[in-house]
Order: C-alpha cells, then sequence, then structure tokens
C-alpha cells in the first residue's frame, strides 16, 4: 500500500468521523429544540386556563350586580327608599348590558349558538330569550324571594322581641349569594326548552341570518 493510499484513507475516516459527529449535534439541536417549544406550549396553554378561570371568576362576580336591588330590599328596613331606588336602577343598568354583550357575541360569532355551530340563532331570538331570562332569574324571582324572607323575617324578630332593627336585613342578604346558584340554571334550562319547543321561532332557527 502506497503512502498516499494510506493517507487518503485516514483522511475519510476523519471526514465520516466529523460528519457523525455534526449529525450527533444537529439531532441534540432538535431534541432541544423540541423540549423548548413544548415547554413554551405549556407555558401558553397554562395562561390561557389562567385566563380562563380569571375570566369566569369575573363574569361570577359581575353576575351579582343582577341582585342589587335585592341587596336594597333586605337593607330596607334600615335604609331610605331612594337608596333602594337606586338598586334597582343597578339591576335594570345590568340586564341590559348583559343583554347587549349576548347580541354582540351572537353577531361576532356569524350568528350561531354558542354551545352548537350547526345552530343557527338570528338576532331578535337572543335578545327576547336574554331579556326574558334576565327578567325571571334576576328581576322577578329573587325580589319574590328576598321580599319574603324579609318579610317573614320581620314577623319572627318582631314576634320574638330581638333582632328587629337588623335581623330582616341579615336573613336578607344571606340569601342573596344562593340566588344565581339555585336559581341560573334551572330557570334558564327550562326557558330554553320552552322558547325551543312553543316559541314563535321554533323553525327559524334553521334558517340563514339574514344579514
Amino acid at each position: 500500500m502506497s503512502p498516499r493510499t494510506g493517507t487518503d484513507k485516514i483522511e475519510g475516516e476523519a471526514t465520516a468521523f466529523d460528519l457523525g459527529k455534526q449529525s450527533l449535534e444537529n439531532n441534540a439541536n432538535v431534541v432541544a429544540d423540541s423540549a423548548n417549544a413544548t415547554n413554551d406550549e405549556s407555558s401558553t396553554l397554562d395562561s390561557n386556563f389562567r385566563y380562563i378561570g380569571y375570566t369566569r371568576s369575573l363574569a361570577r362576580l359581575f353576575r351579582y350586580f343582577a341582585f342589587s336591588s335585592d341587596i336594597g330590599v333586605a337593607f330596607s328596613p334600615v335604609i331610605s327608599a331612594k337608596i333602594v331606588n337606586a338598586a334597582y336602577y343597578t339591576t335594570l343598568g345590568y340586564c341590559f348590558v348583559d343583554v347587549g354583550y349576548e347580541a354582540y357575541k351572537l353577531k361576532k360569532r356569524g350568528y350561531v349558538s354558542e354551545h352548537d355551530a350547526t345552530k343557527k340563532v338570528t338576532m331578535a331570538q337572543c335578545i327576547v330569550e336574554r331579556a326574558s331570562f334576565q327578567a325571571v332569574a334576576s328581576v322577578a324571582v329573587p325580589s319574590l324571594i328576598i321580599h319574603t324572607t324579609v318579610d317573614f323575617a320581620t314577623k319572627f324578630v318582631t314576634k320574638i322581641g330581638r333582632f328587629q332593627k337588623w335581623g330582616p336585613t341579615i336573613a336578607g342578604l344571606a340569601a342573596v349569594p344562593l340566588l344565581p346558584l339555585f336559581l341560573d340554571h334551572p330557570i334558564k334550562h327550562t326557558m330554553e326548552t320552552g322558547f325551543r319547543r312553543h316559541g314563535p321561532w321554533k323553525d327559524e332557527a334553521s334558517k340563514l341570518h339574514s344579514d
């Protein structure tokens, strides 16, 4: 074997070694990039879930503005009628904002149901159904419950001769946090079922919106 042949063989082995080393480095970089991408994706998902959690918490807190009138009724034994009336205006304001926001979301979704993208919903249907829900779940039924609670508590404390000033107010306030927990879902389900079966647009939901 000539010296030249031996040199070529050594150079070939060195080149193969360099290529193998470079391949390992490239694979290591790919693995590192994949790990970083996974970490970034996990961080993004965590942030999204955290944002959703914050949004839901704020939505639940905002929901209690609907019961401002009921809080006013609970305080009616110890505050002026003007403040109670102002609380009613706050509740009505909440209802208007909520209905408007639901209409806005419907338009942004392209007039399809929030829970079923294949089901079309008209703007009239959205506004009437949401306004009806707010009228029942935020005004009528809660007002009846709080009025009844305060009246019953007033009669009770008058009978026992104690806690006559703050007793009815405390009883009314204690009932307010329970209102959305026990009223919202059954009322919404009942009204949606009623509108789907007997509403004036029960066959209109399948049509495309004209806008």
